[in-house]
């Protein structure tokens, strides 16, 4: 059976009844007590809702024998002592065609005689049934040799021989009404287990047990009644020393409401806005719980559409004015919809999804996974029936980490001249934080605060300055980043850029004449091995100096050998008539092999240094070439290879010793 809740209601038949006899006076139709067993007042009214169907819609019945119709009510008083259904009464069976002896036994409960004489004792018919037939009276007295219900065993209703159905008004359709609650009757908890006849007092359960057997009651007894009302059953019985001995036995007894009814089938589904066989969630580090989307539903499949009228009786269905609930958790859905269709009532929440919260701090960190209960319920009176449905989600609560703070970059030219306008730039300033973005940028120049990711100012005296950015982001987290600005005075003499004009005019296959490329962005200076300038190339430089450079007349470039502690190579001394146009000097550097000592490794690190001759003769570092800034741009620091302790004023290439320009130009390679 489905699961449910059972609510018992306490009440037996006989002593409801017996309160109900106590109250009637009005209108009653009258039994003598001397011809049955105590005579009673009741009126159809009040005792048919104590009736089970279809007994409680037929206060009469009509048979049809030969050729005259003759009506039979309901027989009030064998229902109320008996616990029989039975329509007329003894009398009954001869207006049909049957004979219907009597037997004296002295606690009869039939009264017979006349005048003075009075003799209690059985009929052996009590009536018709509602087909009917003739009703026989199980405790009429046995025709042959005496015997007890001990004696006797139980046999299948529809094994009886064919003459013993017709005296026993066996119906020709079986139990084929009460086919919806077979299941409830046959159950091992059944009520039916305990009716009890009421003349012995021994229960069905006993005579099952009496014949060793263990088969349903379904398919031996005879259902006449079956609900609120109560259930009544007879069982059918034969004499295993003598097959002509058959007696059958009715049984009655309280069915509760759990009981009264087949309940049909329920259905409940729980799906979510994820897939699989367990979805998973995740609890970001940032975040502090996440939300779980559950859609469930419950289908009350009671067929609406298909039920007969007997069906509908000993089934629960839609019209048993039910009370529909919904949960998930336990927690119940208030707002639901209640959709009918011909055989289902379909019950949801109103708004779609149940929305679930998780919180991080009710979790372990890791995977957890959890049980989520989607429940929905009938409730028809005191009953309860339900439907479950279990799934499982996982819930992944990565560990919390410290917000990684922003990095304040600042961009702006290092050497000024002093009253220049500079500007400064906090646009390469970044935050790898997920959803973290900079909301202020703070500058300090010269004392001052300054706001907004590009200010400007101008120095108005020399020296090395120091500006400071404090950058903020979205989670209040700073950084601060400060640089250093050397201002020069206006006269001062530096290099604006050095790049190289091309290697080797020959090499035409490779570099063409004219190609400009900036010291700033050669790969030679990184050291790549097929990248490095093949000794013995011409490679013609062009130098860009500013500043008063008109006062300088000559520039002196020195090239050395890294390996051997400063060892010179070549020394050129360059002059603004045979060099110079318009502040741009041109120049070019051979570098031999036979320059280099003979144990020289396959590479060579070759320094350019440069300095320039004043007026009185005296050589000078140029501004801006130290180790530090010098070449720096594209994310590249030039410099960084030269000597330690070295303070040149220059530029460092690497050199390929191990071919000659000859051979790559040979196997024309690019270098």
């Amino acid at each position: 059976m489905k699961k449910y809740y059972k609510v018992f209601l306490s009440f037996l038949l006989f002593s409801f009844v017996c309160c109900f006899i106590g109250s009637i006076k009005v209108g009653a139709v009258s039994y003598d007590k001397k011809t049955y067993g105590d005579g009673t007042d009741v009126t159809w009214s009040l005792l048919a809702s104590s009736l089970p169907a279809p007994y409680n819609k037929t206060q009469n019945i009509t048979i049809n024998y030969n050729g005259i119709q003759k009506m039979f009510y309901f027989n009030f008083e064998m229902y109320i002592d008996k616990g029989l259904l039975v329509y007329g009464d003894f009398t009954a069976a001869s207006q049909v065609g049957y004979n219907n002896d009597f037997k004296a036994v002295s606690n009869g409960y039939f009264n017979t005689g006349s005048g003075n004489i009075s003799v209690r004792g059985e009929y052996r018919y009590v009536g018709l049934n509602i087909n009917g037939m003739v009703q026989t009276n199980s405790n009429f007295p046995s025709d042959s040799a005496s015997f007890t219900i001990n004696d006797l065993r139980l046999v299948k209703y529809s094994l009886l021989p064919q003459n013993i159905k017709s005296s026993y008004a066996v119906p020709v359709e079986g139990n084929s009404i009460f086919e919806p609650v077979k299941t409830l009757i046959n159950d091992e908890n059944s009520p039916a287990w305990n009716f009890t006849n009421q003349s012995n007092f021994h229960t069905i359960k006993e005579m099952f047990n009496n014949s060793g057997l263990s088969d349903e009651i379904f398919d031996y007894g005879v259902v006449n009644s079956w609900g609120a009302g109560g259930g009544s059953i007879r069982l059918f019985f034969y004499h295993p020393n003598d097959p002509s001995i058959y007696r059958y036995a009715t049984f009655v007894g309280a069915v509760n409401p759990s009981w009264q009814k087949v309940f049909p089938d329920m259905q409940c589904s729980l799906t979510f806005d994820r897939n699989g066989d367990i979805p998973v969630y995740t609890i970001e580090p940032w975040e502090q719980d996440v939300q779980v989307v559950a859609f469930t539903n419950t289908k009350f499949n009671d067929k609406n559409n298909t039920l007969t009228g007997t069906q509908h009786d000993l089934s629960w269905h839609r019209h048993d004015n039910p009370t529909y609930k919904l949960f998930v958790n336990n927690a119940e859905i208030i707002n639901k919809s209640i959709i009918e269709s011909p055989d289902k009532v379909l019950i949801c929440p109103s708004e779609g999804g149940v929305i679930l919260t998780y919180k991080r701090s009710e979790l372990n960190s890791g995977l957890n996974y959890i049980k989520i209960k989607s429940e929905g319920r009938v409730i028809l009176g005191p009953l309860v029936f339900n439907a479950l449905s279990e799934r499982t989600i996982g819930i992944n609560v990565k560990a919390i980490r410290q917000p990684t703070p922003p990095v304040a970059m600042i961009s702006s030219e290092s050497f000024v001249t002093k009253g220049q306008n500079i500007c400064f730039s906090a646009s390469d300033s970044i935050t790898t934080e997920p959803g973290a973005y900079i909301k202020d940028y703070e500058w300090r120049i010269n004392g001052v605060t300054y706001k907004g990711k590009t200010v400007s100012t101008i120095f108005t005296d020399i020296g090395t300055k120091t500006v400071e950015l404090k950058v903020t982001d979205s989670n209040d987290l700073t950084n601060t980043k400060t640089k250093q600005i050397i201002v020069n005075d206006v006269s001062a003499i530096k290099i604006k850029e050095l790049s190289i004009v091309k290697i080797n005019g020959k090499w035409a296959d490779f570099f063409k004449e004219g190609i400009y490329i900036s010291t700033r962005d050669m790969p030679v200076y990184s050291g790549i091995n097929n990248m490095k300038i093949p000794i013995g190339s011409k490679v013609d430089f062009s130098l860009k100096i500013d500043g008063l450079a008109s006062e300088v007349d000559n520039i002196i470039v020195e090239t050395y050998l890294n390996d051997f502690k400063e060892q010179k190579l070549s020394e050129l001394r360059l002059n603004k008539t045979d060099n110079c146009f318009e502040n741009t000097w041109n120049f070019s550097i051979i570098i031999n092999l036979s320059q280099l000592p003979p144990n020289i490794n396959n590479d060579a690190l070759i320094c350019i240094k440069f300095q320039y001759l004043t007026q009185d003769g005296n050589k000078k570092d140029f501004i801006y070439v130290n180790n530090t800034d010098w070449g720096k741009g594209s994310g590249n620091t030039y410099g960084k290879n030269k000597p330690i302790g070295n303070n040149y004023s220059g530029q460092t290439f690497w050199y390929d010793c191990s071919k000659v320009f000859s051979y790559d130009v040979k196997m024309k390679r690019a270098w």
